[in-house]
C-alpha cells in the first residue's frame, strides 16, 4: 500500500480503534503541532486505508510539543532561542483553538445559571433591584429638580398669559356661549350675540332690538342711544358700559352686572349694581 504523499482536503483520525472526523488538513497539522496526535494515532483519507502518522509525510515532519517541552541550552549556557520562539508560537496556537465561551452552548447555559432570569423579560425579576450607584443618585435628583423647576415656570409664565389675555369672565365668554350664536354676525335686530367677548364695542344708536346678548362680555362697550327693546342681557357684563338714551322696554337684565355704567338717565351706577342700576354711593 503506498503512503500519500501530501495530505487530502481532510483526515479521519483512528484511536485505540475508535474512529472521529473527518478533520481539515489544517487542524490536523496544528493538533500534531501541539501534541493533540500521537504516533500511534492513525490517519485516513477515505476511511478505509488506514496509515500511522509517521507515513504521512505531510504529519510526520511536525514535530509535536513533546519535543520542545524542555528548553535546552546551548554553548556556553545561551538559550536556544528557536526553541523558545517555537513553544510561544505553540502557546499561542493553544489559546487560539481553546473554544470560544461566548458561543459555547455549554457556556451559555452556565452562564444563564449564574446570571439568573432576564430582567428584561421577567417583570418579577426586578423586584428589589437598585439599578445605577449610589454615587449617581444626588446629580439624578438635581436634575430632575432642575426638570421640575423648568416646566413649573413654564406653566406659570403660560398661565400668566392666558390671564392677561382672557375676557374678564371666561366662564361667561366660552363656557355659557350657546351653540347658536354668531360672534361675528353685524349688529343687528335679534343678532345671536350670547356668550360673545364684545368689550369696548361701538355700538351707539344700533338698533339691537330682541337681540340675544346674554351672558355676553359688553364691559365699558358704547350703547349710547342704542334700541335694546326685548333684548335679552342676562348675566351680561355691563360695566362701564355706555347706556345713557338707550332703551330697553321689555329687555331682561336679570343677573346683569352694571357697576359703574352710565344709565339711561346719565346716572352713573354704583358699585354691586346686579339686574338694576344701583345710585352710586354720595
Amino acid at each position: 500500500m503506498n503512503r500519500p504523499l501530501a495530505g487530502p482536503a481532510a483526515w479521519y483520525v483512528r484511536r485505540s480503534g475508535e474512529v472521529s472526523g473527518p478533520f481539515p488538513h489544517g487542524l490536523l497539522v496544528r493538533y500534531r503541532e501541539l501534541g493533540r496526535l500521537k504516533a500511534p494515532d492513525e490517519v485516513s483519507a477515505d476511511g478505509v486505508n488506514w496509515f500511522k502518522l509517521e507515513e504521512v509525510p505531510a504529519l510526520a515532519v511536525i514535530p509535536s510539543v513533546d519535543d520542545g517541552a524542555n528548553a535546552v541550552a546551548g554553548l556556553e549556557g545561551e538559550v536556544d532561542w528557536a526553541r523558545e520562539r517555537d513553544r510561544a508560537r505553540r502557546r499561542w496556537l493553544e489559546e487560539r483553538w481553546i473554544p470560544d465561551r461566548r458561543t459555547s452552548e455549554a457556556s451559555e447555559t452556565n452562564a444563564r445559571r449564574t446570571r439568573g432570569p432576564d430582567r428584561r423579560t421577567d417583570p418579577t425579576a426586578r423586584e428589589n433591584v437598585h439599578f445605577g450607584s449610589d454615587a449617581a443618585a444626588p446629580v439624578n435628583r438635581w436634575a430632575s429638580a432642575a426638570v421640575a423647576l423648568a416646566v413649573l415656570l413654564a406653566v406659570g409664565v403660560s398661565g400668566l398669559a392666558v390671564w392677561r389675555l382672557a375676557p374678564s369672565n371666561p366662564l361667561q365668554v366660552f363656557l355659557l356661549r350657546p351653540s347658536a350664536s354668531d360672534c361675528s354676525a353685524l349688529p343687528a335686530p335679534g343678532v345671536p350675540w350670547a356668550g360673545c367677548d364684545k368689550r369696548g364695542a361701538a355700538l351707539a344708536g344700533m338698533n339691537l332690538a330682541g337681540a340675544d346678548l346674554g351672558n355676553a362680555n359688553l364691559a365699558g362697550a358704547d350703547l349710547s342711544r342704542s334700541r335694546l327693546d326685548g333684548a335679552k342681557l342676562s348675566n351680561t357684563d355691563l360695566r362701564g358700559a355706555e347706556l345713557e338714551g338707550a332703551s330697553l322696554a321689555g329687555a331682561d337684565l336679570s343677573g346683569a352686572r352694571l357697576d359703574d355704567a352710565s344709565w339711561l338717565d346719565g346716572r352713573r351706577c354704583g358699585r354691586a349694581s346686579i339686574g338694576r342700576c344701583e345710585s352710586a354711593s354720595p
